[in-house]
């Protein structure tokens, strides 16, 4: 017999007050009345203790987990998500995904489930149900289901996961992979690759690529005939481009050789594909220049002194740092092709909802350190290391008007050699509400849906000095400033 699950909405209290919302999962074992082994409880505990290290934007976050003896429950704490699941975005009216958008949603998805199985952990359960659009970006939720990969034979059962109520395996039929089916020990991380392409073949197409009516054939279906695969998404939304149709059919292959291995892969294809659809001459600055290697994410050009593009970052600077106390000491273009799309991309997503001002896009400064800053170029700027700093006007990332708020010791912290860092980065700010410290998202606007929601907050709605996003897509790193204190010269 396997485990089963309940979710509920709970209030975190202390002394008195509300904190904040959490979820809460409870695991009852349905082995009968004898209540749950002690084999099972370790089991648990061991991956509740794994699941607890996971800290990714792109993942629900695990808080706090234990066994209630009277009451025969393992209980798992989490995170509480704003947001909808995948599953019942796709049922609102007109609802359709467009390929770029389902790009960089997958790039975000890829980047969690590349977290997870760095920690030799699989989900067993990627699906739409357990993918939840926040207003910061898509979660996978339900790490309840998850299995650590070497698990023993004995144990198989023992997991979080909810089992089947025919064939005793874990997952959702449909969007699980044949070795699930055929034999659990080869369950891996291709298998969540299996499942996340089953996703984004449903949200692009609103057709599951395999049909079966019940869990029998489900199996035959799926792990039956080997041979036949799913028919080319591009066949069936003529839309799709061919790129884009091939990377998924890849992730869709049964046999697992012929599958991506893991999400590292499908997301460097996937990166790769992006900068295929953009032609350079037409979507990229044009300061930007032409990328040593098709295969480099990101390039730091150095800008010459003198020249148009670096007297204009040093002017910004120096509007409001004093020349006579700050030496500028190195300026880099930042030149990530995919972040740059993901970003151009949230920009039009928000001018297409016909605000008064558009994205309004600024740019503005945001002071960092330098253990941070491989992060931020390679994956631009995130709340688990660029939001640590700052909560007065919401918890997210802080990006200033003034580079003299920036260059502060509480956000540009020197490093041995009292060398300071901050970017000069582009925001899409849209529209914005004052913020506090206890909002984790913006408000949602007055008279409309609580789903359409304010882009960032900031310190005071006339002229702010301070705007807070909450999307990693909402920013993008333009450029690197190195800069010194009351340095005349540094060799």
């Amino acid at each position: 017999m396997g485990s089963s699950g309940v979710v509920v909405s709970a209030n975190f209290v202390k002394l008195g007050h509300v904190k904040y919302r959490v979820a809460i999962k409870l695991v009852y074992f349905g082995g009968g009345s004898s209540g749950f082994p002690e084999t099972a409880i370790r089991r648990l505990e061991r991956e509740a203790t794994l699941l607890r290290r996971v800290s990714n934007p792109y993942l629900v976050q695990l808080l706090s987990y234990g066994f209630s003896e009277a009451n025969d429950v393992f209980w798992l704490v989490m995170e509480h998500l704003e947001g909808s699941s995948l599953d019942v975005i796709m049922h609102e009216p007109d609802m359709c995904f467009k390929e770029e958008h389902v790009v960089g949603l997958a790039l975000q998805l890829l980047t969690g489930l590349d977290e997870l199985h760095k920690l030799n952990v699989i989900h067993r359960d990627i699906k739409p149900a357990n993918i939840v659009l926040c207003p910061d970006g898509p979660k996978i939720i339900d790490l309840g289901a998850a299995a650590v990969q070497d698990v023993r034979d004995g144990e198989v059962n023992q997991s979080l996961v909810t089992q089947g109520t025919v064939i005793n395996i874990a997952g959702t039929h449909g969007f699980m992979a044949p070795e699930a089916y055929r034999s659990r020990q080869d369950v891996g991380p291709h298998s969540d690759i299996f499942a996340l392409a089953v996703t984004l073949y449903y949200l692009v197409s609103r057709r599951m690529p395999f049909h079966a009516d019940n869990e029998l054939e489900w199996m035959f279906t799926v792990a039956g005939n080997m041979e036949e695969q799913a028919p080319w998404l591009s066949d069936v939304c003529p839309d799709v481009s061919a790129g884009f149709s091939d990377i998924i059919a890849k992730g869709l292959q049964k046999k697992i050789p012929q599958r991506y291995a893991n999400a590292a892969d499908m997301k460097r294809d996937l990166e790769e594909h992006l900068k295929s659809k953009c032609p350079m001459s037409q979507s990229l600055p044009s300061t930007w220049k032409v990328m040593q290697s098709p295969w480099q994410d990101v390039e730091m050009v150095d800008i010459k002194s003198g020249a148009p593009e670096f007297n204009e970052i040093v002017d910004l600077f120096y509007a409001t740092c004093s020349p006579g106390e700050w030496r500028i000491v190195k300026i880099q273009r930042v030149q990530n092709l995919p972040q740059f799309l993901l970003y151009e991309t949230h920009k039009r997503t928000i001018e297409a909802r016909n605000r008064p001002h558009g994205a309004n896009e600024k740019r503005l400064f945001h002071g960092t350190e330098k253990s941070t800053i491989s992060k931020i170029n390679r994956n631009a700027f995130n709340r688990s290391y660029c939001g640590k700093n700052a909560t007065a006007y919401g918890q997210g990332v802080y990006f200033a008007v003034n580079a003299s708020y920036s260059i502060g010791d509480t956000y540009s912290r020197p490093d041995q050699q009292g060398f300071k860092y901050m970017y000069l980065a582009r925001v899409a700010v849209g529209e914005f509400c004052v913020g506090n410290s206890s909002m984790r998202v913006p408000l949602a606007q007055p008279g409309t849906d609580e789903l359409l929601l304010y882009d960032t907050t900031v310190n005071r709605l006339g002229q702010p000095d301070m705007y807070v996003a909450y999307h990693d897509a909402q920013a993008y790193p333009e450029y690197l400033e190195v800069s010194h204190h009351d340095c005349p010269s540094v060799t």
